[in-house]
């Protein structure tokens, strides 16, 4: 039901995959990526979540600060992505994670976060993270910013949303982010159906 209400509105679809995290005590979901599962294994968890959520454009980890840094569990998953035609935004979940090196070996477009909003979910610490999120992108050309459906982050964003025009910022999907950072013609994008 979310997918199709963020689709009609006219929002990217991503999947958020599970994927092992260092903390042995934090439940990443259902059919997690691990770094101990034999490729064939880690094939059919991807492939389950990749067929879950109709009409999306790319993939994120959930958690994985442990598996997005296994090399060969990685490739895995790139293949899979390029086979698809998917894009990879790494949530960098660790600094030493292998998304990006590897994405870019098998030719899948991809971006890394650059901010959490909600690390710290204090309405003050969210307000922060978007000034940084908005200084980055200023900086740099564009930011990206992960966030979860808590009442501190929507309020907070439903405050900064309205006023980006007026700061010189402008919310876009994620695959323009990734087709300008890579070259691609924005015709050549995959993006998301109703």
């Amino acid at each position: 039901e979310q997918v199709k209400l963020a689709a009609s509105a006219g929002h990217e679809i991503m999947t958020h995959v599970p994927m092992q995290p260092i903390n042995v005590k934090a439940n990443p979901g259902k059919n997690a990526l691990n770094t101990d599962l034999k490729p064939a294994e880690v094939k059919s968890r991807l492939i389950w979540a990749l067929t879950r959520i109709p009409g999306h454009v790319g993939i994120n980890n959930h958690m994985g600060s442990r598996y997005t840094r296994h090399e060969k569990g990685m490739q895995l998953v790139m293949a899979e992505l390029r086979k698809r035609g998917l894009f990879f935004l790494d949530s960098r979940t660790s600094r030493h994670t292998v998304g990006s090196k590897l994405a870019k070996i098998y030719q899948v477009p991809h971006a890394v976060r650059n901010i959490f909003l909600d690390h710290d979910p204090k309405p003050e610490s969210i307000r922060n993270q978007l000034s940084r999120l908005e200084r980055i992108a200023q900086e740099r050309g564009y930011a990206i910013a992960i966030g979860h459906p808590r009442e501190a982050t929507i309020e907070a964003l439903s405050q900064w949303l309205p006023v980006l025009a007026e700061k010189g910022v402008v919310l876009v999907p994620i695959s323009a982010i990734i087709a300008r950072r890579e070259g691609i013609p924005q015709s050549l994008v995959k993006v998301s159906r109703k």
